[in-house]
């Protein structure tokens, strides 16, 4: 079973993609904003990470900062899924290990599932 953490402020998006996810067989763990996620890797370890860069506290690109210091989280593929476009995002998120990068409004949640499935597959298959 796909383990993932999202991390989304939008309690509503968050609930609908963890209701999505479990529907397909995906254990979830939900943080609203970046420091929650932090906290919660700390007993939970995920498969994927499902990111929101725009977030209260602790946005997505200040997580993956300090996500990425701690060398056992290296293997672990982060997805940012936001509505703020690649060209838009923080230059520091470039160069640090982003998977995949989905606008929310530009995919559907089944797709967002799917992606998930494919993120997970490719990261066992580079370890392997």
């Amino acid at each position: 079973m796909i383990k993932t953490l999202i991390v989304e402020d939008d309690q509503a998006i968050a609930q609908m993609y963890s209701m999505k996810c479990e529907l397909s067989g995906i254990r979830v763990a939900l943080a609203s904003n970046g420091k929650e996620g932090l906290l919660l890797l700390e007993t939970f370890t995920p498969d994927v990470i499902l990111l929101d860069l725009m977030m209260p506290e602790m946005n997505g690109a200040e997580f993956m900062h300090v996500f990425r210091q701690n060398s056992t989280n290296a293997q672990i593929p982060v997805i940012v899924l936001t509505n703020t476009g690649a060209e838009e995002a923080p230059q520091s998120l470039w160069g640090t290990g982003i998977a995949d990068f989905i606008i929310k409004a530009n995919c559907t949640p089944a797709e967002v599932i799917q992606k998930i499935k494919t993120v997970y597959e490719n990261s066992q298959k580079s370890t392997d």
